[in-house]
């Protein structure tokens, strides 16, 4: 059927086409899924951009308010994807966006939803107020006592019809068509079910629905190609055809083997008069012989079949016997016609393999101001600068997920650097127990839900125990803890700032700082901070040698620059400054701050030069990752070949 269609033929296909992938067929599971299986954004984006979910819009209207709510509400923000509670999702975030500062949006929302006007939030909280109403029924059965089908069918009616609702209020689209016949039929015959003493709770609905609409197909009316048909062995039979072309003509498919089933054999067969399995094969000869008295007829059959040589039905081959060598060799190079235009049909003409994208854009749109986080990616691919800085474009955020590795991240920071805030003694007697109500506070305004809270909470407090005595180690040689300075260098002489935000600057005893960056993960390693492919800690050191940062002076020294990996089990400081080992060359983190800063000033200058280009992937952490945000757009995999002459280049 695709291949017909690709020369715009929609063949009368006798088959039919199966009622679960129809648009109702559609609507249904997805509306089932989304009020009985919460939790994926997927099946909740799906339902909610459905061309049958209108509740009671205009088709324009639903698809905008659809659009509004995804980019505002399920994409990049933290929740369970429930459909039934996406009215106050949908409020929620709303509110949130208003009560910002009109400078601050920007913290809260990317460049795709910030496209979305103010206009539009109203439109989109009232499409996700009835878009909920429409799931109630549905979504009410979550958890209640096991019922049969026939209780299921009403809620489940009532919620396709809520969803379905056009301008009028009527459901009109939904039953229209031959498609919607047969939803109606299919739906009405759940609501008359018998009592059968099989219930089954809500939560398995989906899935029993998804067995009994597997069966039924929908078969058209006509008034597709009045020339072509796709049409069984038995309809065949009551069709006259100028010419009829008789496909899969191999063993096993036509005619199927001869089995006997898993239940019934021969001689039980027998014994309860049922045919044998070898009336089919008679029945698959007869269809065959009766297609062969066509005015004309092309005979088919595939050589190999999902990766393995085929064998030729026994019909062909009894068929080609029977006409003898000379005329199978002619049928044969009649045949060679059309397999010469499908194999045409696949070809392609060589072409040269695309080059890197180099774009090379005027000096005056050319970045002039970076933070510390995107020197690295100036370093490894800068058309991933180019593309979100020069040419405004932001992937879309990520769906609607449950909290991770990132929200706990978030978390173990806010807590940390409370804790310096505050200005508490980790020597205190009671710094224990202060730096627990910290953790209370921020994990009660995190609002996480109840599982993910239960894993968390015993999680957090071992890592705060640990952070606390590891602050209690050190805190002899420390006088002073300054968290979360931001600060900023200027570098005149070719017109760029560089701005950041430090974890932490501790002052020793001695008057040297020591930057500590925190990490939940394990990234960027040690080895890739001191050869600079990860400049972000170094280059915090050297705006703190300038005094860039609040609370620094010019002239500071740096004593080390430490990742701090606060990771479940444990508490691990790894630290730049090193005499050097056998493996491992020496590391002086002032010396090595100063050359960051140098480094970045001569990579600012070379990209603000005209025929500097941005150029894709130039050291890539992995050369076969190819989930960068903008790696589609640069069409990474068209040009790049892994070990290739042009492979990406040097890779960590």
């Amino acid at each position: 059927m695709l291949s017909l269609e690709r020369f715009g033929i929609t063949a009368n296909d006798s088959a039919g086409r199966p009622l679960g992938t129809t648009a109702p067929g559609t609507l249904l599971s997805a509306a089932l899924t989304v009020a009985l299986e919460p939790g994926d954004p997927v099946a909740l984006l799906g339902l909610l951009k459905h061309p049958l979910c209108r509740l009671g819009c205009k088709a324009v209207e639903a698809r905008n308010a659809a659009r509004a709510i995804e980019l505002i509400a399920i994409r990049g923000t933290v929740d369970v994807a429930d459909g039934a509670r996406l009215d106050e999702i949908v409020k929620r975030r709303i509110e949130a966006i208003e009560t910002l500062p009109a400078g601050e949006v920007g913290r809260l929302l990317t460049r795709p939803a910030r496209n979305v006007k103010a206009a539009e939030y109203e439109a989109a909280r009232h499409f996700a107020e009835d878009f909920a109403a429409a799931l109630r029924p549905l979504a009410a059965l979550r958890g209640t006592e096991p019922r049969e089908i026939a209780d299921y069918a009403v809620p489940l009616t009532e919620a396709l019809e809520a969803l379905a609702r056009d301008e009028k209020g009527a459901p009109s689209e939904l039953y229209a068509g031959e498609n919607g016949a047969a939803l109606a039929e299919f739906l009405a015959k759940l609501v008359a079910a018998p009592q059968t003493g099989f219930a089954f709770p809500a939560e398995e609905l989906p899935d029993a629905v998804e067995t009994l609409i597997s069966g039924v197909t929908v078969k058209p009316r006509g008034g597709l190609s009045a020339r072509a048909f796709v049409l069984g062995t038995l309809e065949a039979r009551l069709e006259s055809v100028d010419v009829a072309i008789l496909g899969s003509l191999n063993e096993g498919v036509w005619p199927a083997g001869a089995t006997s089933g898993a239940f019934l054999s021969r001689l039980m067969r027998r014994e309860i008069a049922l045919d044998p399995p070898e009336r089919r094969v008679g029945l698959a000869a007869h269809d065959f012989w009766m297609a062969m008295g066509a005015s004309r007829v092309v005979l088919t059959r595939s050589r190999r079949m999902d990766g393995a040589p085929t064998i030729a039905s026994r019909l062909l081959q009894r068929v080609t016997t029977l006409a003898g060598s000379d005329a199978t060799r002619k049928m044969s190079e009649r045949g060679e016609v059309y397999v010469a235009a499908a194999e045409a049909l696949e070809t392609v003409d060589d072409r040269p393999r695309i080059a890197r994208p180099q774009p090379r854009p005027p000096v005056e749109v050319r970045p002039k101001r970076y933070s510390v986080t995107e020197v690295e990616t100036l370093i490894r691919d800068p058309y991933a600068v180019h593309a979100r800085r020069i040419m405004k474009l932001d992937a879309l955020p990520p769906l609607m997920r449950a909290p991770h590795a990132r929200e706990r991240g978030e978390l173990i920071h806010a807590i940390v650097a409370d804790f310096v805030l505050k200005a508490i003694d980790p020597d205190e007697p009671d710094a224990a127990e202060e730096l627990r109500l910290i953790a209370e506070e921020h994990f009660s305004r995190a609002a996480l839900p109840g599982d993910v809270a239960a894993v968390w909470w015993p999680r957090i407090i071992g890592t705060t125990a640990r952070f606390l005595e590891w602050e209690k180690e050190r805190n002899p040689a420390v006088r002073e803890r300054l968290a979360e300075r931001s600060g900023r260098s200027e570098f005149p002489a070719i017109g760029v700032t560089l701005s950041g935000r430090s974890d932490r600057i501790d002052r020793l005893a001695d008057g040297s700082i020591v930057i500590l960056d925190f990490k939940t993960g394990t990234k960027p390693s040690v080895k890739q901070a001191r050869t600079l492919l990860s400049p972000q800690l170094a280059l915090e050191g050297g705006m703190a040698m300038r005094g860039d940062f609040e609370g620094t002076s010019p002239g500071e020294t740096i004593a080390d620059l430490v990742y701090v990996r606060l990771r479940e089990r444990e508490l691990k400081s790894e630290g730049l400054e090193t005499s050097g080992t056998k493996t491992t060359l020496p590391c002086d983190p002032t010396e090595l701050s100063d050359k960051a800063m140098r480094r970045f000033e001569g990579l600012a200058a070379l990209f603000l030069k005209e025929e500097t280009a941005f150029a894709s992937r130039t050291r890539p952490v992995l050369a076969g990752d190819f989930t960068g945000d903008y790696d589609h757009l640069a069409r990474v995999k068209e040009w790049s070949v892994s070990g290739g002459e042009d492979d990406e280049g040097e890779a960590e």
